[in-house]
């Protein structure tokens, strides 16, 4: 699997999160809070040559930010996928 398209399925998995964490269901809140952990840890693992610690760290506790700056990371993929194309 291309880098790419790790990072899409990483925003699939990401999107329904936001929802989740505001649960009033105590269980189930927590249960998405660890997948969203997993979620940054994952992004990050593919990342770590153009991420701070801090970058990952604020992701952590951020949804908001992991949500931008991994629609960065695609959008810069996708530039880059297309820049090898054109050669």
């Amino acid at each position: 699997m291309i880098k790419l398209d790790i990072l899409k399925e990483i925003l699939k998995e990401a999107q329904p999160v936001k929802t989740y964490l505001k649960s009033p269901d105590l269980t189930e809140a927590k249960s998405v809070v660890e997948s969203y952990g997993h979620l940054v840890d994952r992004f990050y693992e593919i990342n770590q040559n153009i991420l701070a610690k801090q970058q990952y760290m604020t992701a952590k506790v951020d949804f908001d930010y992991f949500l931008r700056i991994l629609e960065l990371a695609i959008e810069y993929e996708c530039s880059e996928n297309s820049g090898k194309g054109a050669n």
